[in-house]
């Protein structure tokens, strides 16, 4: 087992970087992991380094190697290959060396909180070398101008002479990437006109040890503003830290490996409830296992809460609301989110209202999953926000580009607005580090939002799964659809990510099928049905390195058929490609079981006010027939934990 953490540069007479380790290591609990300094005195003793210490799982890299190593590796993260040096190196269990950049992406998040939006000027980078690759791929991204400042003198370069000569003019942003200042040499800096500083001026150190250099010093009884690093260096490396996060799952899943979930352990699956919280949800899935009275409550209800008949809310959420709703706003959903965090459970944001039919609905649909992919891009907890594109378009307007209609000028118009707000959420999403769901719907609709989605990946998963589709595995196509859009995803070298779900339209599918004479798509019974969604999950499972995908599933043989495999592949259970999720409020003995075991696993959070979310859930008990087949089973266990806890 690889337990070591190093960072090689040279002379290495002062780096934070073992003390913030050894506290990742103590609060880890971890005491036999290790974080070493290694002062090479030339970058071409790294391959007798490594040679020697076979428990090395990464390093970090410093003055003067962070462009010299280069060579050494075997390949480069997109961000190290533009900024043209490297700060962090994975070593792959093979042997493989693969270098990261986290210095750009640190210090454009340092920079653009210390000038704030709208900051227009020019800056001047003083040094030339792989520190001040990242600064200038900052500046790049942040579209602020610079030049850049070096001892050598070349055609590409100012020098400190020039400088001196010319006076700082238009150069309001001063960045030094140097080493000068560096301890011991505190009193080092570079030779600027600091006797021009102002109010006006911005000046920025990458040095963090001493923790205000001379060159800030200067700069500040000048009258400049100033900034740091500030030990953003070796928090940001978040490359080696994931890796280091799964070594050390990977060795406590060690023992876990033989043990996959009990479905049936209900101390774990109903730890999170108080006693009176068991006994009211029992009362309310006893209820709900009478099919007579869900079917009379539904339409009593939503006729009620539509009506506003008195007590009728106030009874609704005390009772389906508090047991299947997140809350009635994003910020109401948050005592759940951090519930449900604290038993290793992660939050897809869903916000539950029916589709509309107006484009003042789709938009304001559009604008509060803006608001969730804000909110979640905040929260560590949340890492997926799931809507319909019903919820965003038409679905006559669907229906007729499905058919090949001609569309109206005006009907041109409005799917144009629906691909906006669909790119919107994407773009949003890929911007934020958040990921979408698209939810799958009638097939009568199905193939515009294929066509939307799939553009939507090719767009934005390249680099990771952004973007998901959801695939109906009731539907006779699905299976071999997906397997396409997964061998064109390598092909074209986009991340395919895929929701499988068994089917949420059964009866309507039919139903029209029958009417309109056409063979019904979807299987004629639940074996051909199951048989399908095994064999896609066993797909997605085999080929996880290239396919992010998450099993929505409320069938307890599902999850532990994808919880064996996981195992059999001797992948990390913990991988975010590999996901289980069910719905808030259902399901407790699959989700907090598979939870404990380490594997990923989300519940579906509904959040919005009754009137709006009523419909939805009511919507989603009817359809499903996998979430409604399950209430006798999870009644059976609350029963039996009421049971052990000696409350019956």
């Amino acid at each position: 087992m690889r337990t070591a953490l190093g960072i090689i540069g040279y002379p290495l007479n002062v780096t934070f970087s073992p003390a913030w380790f050894a506290r990742k290591f103590a609060d880890e609990g971890l005491d036999h992991w290790t974080y070493e300094v290694f002062p090479l005195t030339d970058i071409s003793a790294l391959p007798a380094l490594l040679a020697e210490r076979s428990d090395l799982l990464g390093l970090n890299v410093t003055i003067p190697y962070k462009k010299e190593v280069i060579p050494y590796l075997d390949e480069l993260d997109p961000v190290a290959t533009r900024i043209g040096a490297v700060n962090t190196i994975r070593i792959m269990e093979d042997g493989q060396l693969i270098g990261y950049n986290t210095d750009g992406p640190a210090f454009l998040e340092s920079l653009a909180a210390m000038l704030g939006p709208g900051w227009q000027g020019r800056a001047l980078i003083l040094g030339s070398g792989g520190a001040a690759q990242a600064v200038q791929y900052a500046l790049d991204q942040l579209e602020i101008p610079f030049d850049v400042t070096s001892r050598q003198t070349s055609t590409d370069t100012l020098t400190y002479q020039m400088i001196q000569e010319r006076g700082l003019g238009v150069y309001r942003l001063i960045i030094n990437t140097t080493p000068m200042g560096m301890s011991p040499h505190v009193n080092e800096y570079p030779d600027i006109p600091f006797r021009e500083l102002g109010p006006d001026y911005y000046l920025y150190d990458l040095i963090y040890t001493p923790e205000e250099t001379h060159f800030l010093k200067r700069g500040t009884k000048a009258g400049a503003q100033q900034g740091k690093m500030a030990g953003n260096v070796i928090p940001s490396s978040r490359e080696i830290l994931a890796n280091l996060d799964n070594e050390m799952n990977h060795e406590t899943q060690t023992a876990l490996q033989s043990a996959l979930p009990d479905f049936k352990d209900t101390e774990i699956a109903f730890s999170y409830l108080s006693d009176q919280e068991l006994r009211q949800m029992s009362w309310l899935f006893s209820l709900m296992n009478k099919p007579w009275l869900v079917s009379a409550g539904s339409s009593i209800g939503r006729w009620a809460v539509q009506w506003n008949i008195p007590f009728a809310r106030s009874l609704v959420k005390a009772t389906l609301f508090r047991q299947f709703v997140g809350g009635a706003s994003l910020l109401k959903s948050m005592p759940t989110i951090d519930k449900l965090a604290q038993y290793k459970t992660l939050t897809i944001l869903d916000y539950g209202v029916e589709a509309k039919e107006s484009e003042e609905d789709f938009n304001t649909t559009l604008r509060e999953n803006l608001r969730a992919i804000e909110f979640a891009s905040g929260n560590d907890h949340v890492p997926v926000v799931s809507t319909k594109i019903s919820g965003l378009a038409s679905n006559p307007l669907l229906e007729k580009v499905q058919r090949g209609d001609t569309l109206t000028r005006g009907e041109e118009e409005a799917y144009k607005a629906v691909i906006k707000r669909v790119e919107a959420l994407s773009m949003s999403a890929y911007e934020k580090g958040v990921s979408v769901f698209f939810d799958a719907e009638e097939s009568w609709v199905q193939q515009p939002i294929d066509d939307m989605v799939n553009a939507m990946m090719r767009r934005f998963n390249k680099e990771r799964a952004v973007v998901y589709n959801t695939y109906q595995l009731y539907r006779q196509d699905r299976l071999d659809y997906m397997i396409q859009t997964a061998e064109a995803a390598r092909a074209e070298g986009w991340i395919l990510g895929a929701k499988i779900v068994r089917g949420a339209y059964m009866e309507k599918e039919r139903e029209r099928a029958r009417e309109l004479g056409y063979p019904s798509p979807i299987y004629p019974d639940k074996a051909s049905t199951d048989k399908a969604y095994d064999d896609a999950l066993r797909y997605l499972v085999e080929h996880y390195e290239t396919i992010a995908s998450c099993n929505a599933t409320h069938n307890a043989e599902s999850c532990m058929k994808m919880a064996t495999w996981i195992d059999e592949m001797r992948a990390d259970r913990n991988h975010p490609h590999l996901n289980f999720s069910q719905l808030y409020g259902m399901s407790d003995y699959l989700t907090f079981n598979l939870a404990d075991c380490g594997y990923n696993v989300a519940k579906y959070v509904p959040y919005g006010r009754v009137e709006e979310v009523i419909p939805y859930l009511l919507r989603r008990a009817q359809e499903n027939a996998s979430v409604t087949g399950e209430m006798s089973r999870e009644l059976e266990l609350i029963h039996k934990e009421m049971k052990r806890r000696q409350l019956v």
